[in-house]
């Protein structure tokens, strides 16, 4: 249902562009429609957030990309569009060329921009706006003689020389401004896009109350329902201060989720890393966090000069997520009296199915530690990685022996034959994962090793067993994570080997991308929940094994 606010809008929009002159297009070819008085007639869109009325197409609050449904292909082209860009000094707006280019304005410093490998790189300034905060105008960019033309209003303001080749995912990204477009034509030769997933957004920044949401957790619980955790930063996007623990649900696989639900907040202070594990045999989700002052930043507490410290808190629900008990403190019994920064998760835990330690609850944590020389750079301490564990079905817990150094944020693994995996999080500076193993339920870990098909830009990932050897066909890992060495591209692996080797991946999302939990559902696919535009939402992205091999492997087959 469209608030008042964006009717208002709406009919504004629609007055301005209605006084726009019709766009020129040369007549050698009948161009395609992407967009036609506001109708999408040939577009994908990452999300349901943009609205058709009052002839022209707007994008709401958050709303993801808009993209063509062709791309453009060789040869010269043409692409016409009329817009207009409302709250211009929320953030940057920008058309995108070729999936990771962008010739954008900047409300909050006035100007244009350009970014991506076509434009060379970084993002760079090319000048003052020429745009104004609501106002029509109209956008054209040629490609002509393998040079790309940017104008607006019949006025070209940038242009830069290109080779002849295709440049795919034409289309628009708000961002946290908003868009308006009445048009879209492209005259030239296309070649059809490849259809992008489609993603549901569970936590959007701005909303509930909450600046920023963070930190994604996801389980299935035991009655078959979705639950989806974060953190709700509340005054800004920083990792201290003001934030709770929030959930969603879903009972139809992640397609909609329930209103937003408080399940810790210690008023102006931090509980934050929320990282669930599902008890089978009891059918109780335990949800481990911490806490910490408000005034207790990481750098303070790695400092050791912090009023407080982090302490480490577990809630468990009973009823797949309909009730939670109070949280109690297990500080004491997880945490090294040495350690400073304590982490749980992000991202869930496991319980391990086989072997002597059958039932066995597993969630991954990390810490730092005071060193004398080693890692001197970052704070003066060393970071490791390590796990909690319980075998009375959560109601103790005890921790593992730490895995050190240069290692922090981990999730783990269960491998058939009863081993556990952890994979971590390096700042090594070589930009891959590390994995160590466990032979006794998670006490004890090997020396880690690094995995150098696992590309990561120094941040969080996921990993989850889809199916077993001999039970399911063969065995399936998942893994996730923003493979490359910046945070963008969100990327799907699979492993048949136990995590030996990863020789399926699969890009989710190709802009920027963060932090990611991994779930498998009971109808055997499984889906991704992730964080992305620069932490502007927590996404989720239903996947199957079909989509991920390409139709090569289905469930059962061997």
């Amino acid at each position: 249902m469209q608030n008042s606010a964006t009717m208002s809008l709406l009919r504004t929009t629609a007055m301005a562009l209605s006084a726009l002159a019709a766009v020129t297009i040369a007549q050698a070819d009948e161009p395609v429609v992407f967009i036609q008085d506001g109708e999408p007639v040939a577009v994908f869109t990452m999300d349901t957030d943009w609205l058709t009325d009052q002839g022209y197409l707007a994008s709401a609050p958050g709303a993801g990309d808009l993209t063509a449904a062709f791309g453009a292909d060789v040869g010269d082209f043409r692409l016409s569009a009329r817009l207009a860009i409302f709250n211009l000094d929320r953030s940057a707006a920008s058309f995108v060329l070729d999936r990771d280019n962008h010739f954008g304005f900047e409300g909050n410093t006035g100007t244009m921009f350009v970014e991506g490998p076509l434009f060379d790189g970084g993002m760079r300034t090319i000048g003052n706006t020429v745009i104004d905060d609501g106002v029509p105008f109209e956008f054209v960019v040629e490609r002509r003689s393998q040079s790309i033309v940017f104008s607006i209003d019949g006025k070209v303001v940038y242009s830069i020389k290109a080779h002849d080749r295709r440049l795919g995912s034409l289309g628009f990204r708000p961002r946290r401004s908003r868009m308006a477009i009445q048009s879209m034509t492209f005259l030239g030769a296309t070649y059809e896009e490849e259809r992008p997933l489609q993603y549901v957004d569970v936590f959007l920044a701005g909303h509930d109350g909450y600046n920023t949401f963070r930190i994604p957790s996801v389980v299935t619980a035991p009655n078959g329902v979705l639950i989806a955790f974060a953190e709700g930063r509340r005054n800004n996007s920083g990792d201290s201060g003001d934030i709770d623990i929030v959930m969603r649900k879903s009972n139809d696989g992640g397609a909609t989720w329930s209103g937003l639900t408080v399940l810790a907040d210690d008023g102006r202070n931090t509980c934050g890393n929320p990282c669930a594990v599902v008890d089978e045999d009891t059918h109780t989700i335990w949800l481990a966090y911490t806490r910490q002052l408000k005034s207790d930043d990481e750098a303070h507490i790695n400092a050791g000069t912090s009023q407080g410290t982090r302490t480490v808190w577990m809630m468990k629900s009973p009823d797949s997520g309909t009730t939670w008990l109070p949280a109690t403190q297990i500080t004491e019994s997880v945490k090294d009296p040495s350690w400073r920064w304590y982490a749980t998760g992000p991202g869930v835990g496991i319980q391990i199915q086989m072997g002597a330690n059958t039932g066995r609850l597993v969630i991954p944590c990390d810490h730092s530690y005071p060193t004398n020389g080693d890692d001197r750079a970052l704070y003066d301490v060393g970071f490791g990685s390590h796990v909690i564990y319980s075998d009375d079905h959560g109601a103790s817990w005890q921790r593992s022996q730490p895995v050190r150094p240069k290692v922090n944020e981990c999730q783990v693994i269960e491998l058939a034959g009863g081993a556990l995996a952890l994979n971590m999080r390096s700042y090594d500076g070589n930009h891959r994962r590390r994995v160590a193993h466990s032979t006794d339920g998670g006490a004890t870990w090997s020396d880690y090793e690094d995995v150098y098909a696992l590309v990561e830009p120094v941040c969080q990932a996921s990993v989850a067993r889809l199916t077993w050897p001999g039970l399911d066909g063969r065995s399936r890992i998942l893994f996730s994570n923003p493979a490359s060495t910046t945070r963008q591209r969100m990327t799907v692996r699979l492993s048949y080997d136990e995590g030996a080797s990863w020789p399926v991946s699969k890009l989710v999302y190709r802009g920027k991308a963060a932090y990611s939990c991994l779930v498998t559902l009971p109808d055997q696919s499984f889906g991704l929940l992730f964080e992305a535009d620069e932490y502007a939402r927590i996404a989720w992205a239903p996947l199957t094994l079909e989509w991920l091999t390409d139709g090569e492997d289905s469930i059962g087959a061997k």
